[in-house]
């Protein structure tokens, strides 16, 4: 801080603030983590810790998996995921689907595009 005639001038550091500088500035208080993440206030910015499922650096982008393991007696699969219809074309799927001995297994495809 300088000192002035009547009083002091203080100029802040980067990520501070206030007469006397301080206060920290809060980088989360815009909210800029989308899809439930949770924003983590650094020293000259801010990060994202992203929820399941999201990545980006706003956890702005669904992550692209796809795959698994089915034993249930019913079920689908659902690929993209949510309402989204495009998909990473170099993205490898594998699926294992299990039944009970002597069961019939019945697989309906709404749509199937093979590039």
């Amino acid at each position: 801080c300088i000192p002035t005639a009547s009083a002091f001038f203080c100029q802040c550091a980067p990520g501070f603030s206030g007469r006397t500088c301080a206060e920290r500035e809060n980088f989360c208080a815009s909210n800029p983590c989308m899809n439930d993440g949770t924003c983590i206030n650094n020293e000259l910015n801010f990060s994202c810790e992203c929820a399941s499922g999201f990545t980006g650096i706003n956890c702005q982008e669904e992550v692209q998996a796809c795959g698994g393991y089915f034993d249930a007696p019913a079920g689908f699969v659902d690929f993209p995921v949510g309402s989204g219809t495009l998909y990473d074309h170099s993205i490898q799927c594998d699926y294992t689907i299990e039944v009970v001995e002597g069961k019939v297994l019945n697989i309906t495809f709404s749509e199937f595009n093979l590039e």
